[in-house]
């Protein structure tokens, strides 16, 4: 983040494809999306993934409603963690015309468009596969940014062969203290935020 150029800027993982309406869209609504953005709105991009090795990953709103319903693309990790874009809400997403408010939910890792400046930094203490997206969501949630979903645009990231970072995490001889270690730190980082900010208002 410290490295970009823009006011705004799109926290994603960089296996993962735009649509191609995506882009026409920040152009077109680039001051209101700026001022949106400027006043704390994170804008959530819904997140896809596909199945199978074969073809090309859904491009275009047709594409995916169609990926969609013959079951070749679903919500992102909907299936092993659906806490983590639950809260998006993919079924109203599918018919929205205009961007809808979410209320945030511990866990919820969307992918967003921020504004540079008042984004937190991402914490560097998570080191390898776990937590990191989580715990900055979280950390923009207690300093107060609202989450709103974009319709008609998405990201969708294809089936690809496990990370190393992930197999030491899941895999096959695990290592289990990276996790204990991890699901620490993320407890610690709630401590400092309730200790920097004050205590969370809601029961997270």
């Amino acid at each position: 983040m410290r490295a970009a150029s823009t006011d705004l800027v799109l926290l994603l993982d960089v296996d993962f494809r735009l649509s191609w309406e995506l882009g026409p869209l920040l152009r077109s609504a680039y001051p209101r999306l700026h001022a949106d953005c400027t006043a704390g709105i994170a804008f959530v991009v819904p997140a896809f993934e596909t199945a199978g090795k074969g073809g090309s990953p859904p491009d275009s709103m047709p594409r995916i409603r169609e990926a969609l319903r013959a079951g070749r693309a679903e919500g992102f990790h909907v299936g092993r963690y659906p806490k983590g874009h639950a809260p998006t809400d993919f079924d109203r997403w599918q018919d929205a015309t205009a961007t809808y408010p979410v209320e945030y939910a511990e866990c919820y890792e969307p992918y967003t468009l921020v504004a540079r400046a008042r984004a937190p930094l991402y914490d560097e203490r998570f080191a390898g596969y776990g937590l990191n997206k989580i715990a900055h969501c979280y950390h923009m949630h207690r300093l107060g940014f609202r989450f709103h979903v974009l319709p008609g645009v998405f990201v969708v990231a294809q089936e690809h062969p496990r990370s190393e970072a992930w197999r030491r995490s899941f895999g096959p001889g695990a290592d289990r203290a990276h996790a204990l270690r991890t699901q620490a730190l993320y407890q610690k980082l709630k401590w400092e935020l309730d200790y920097e900010l004050g205590p969370a208002l809601d029961p997270l």
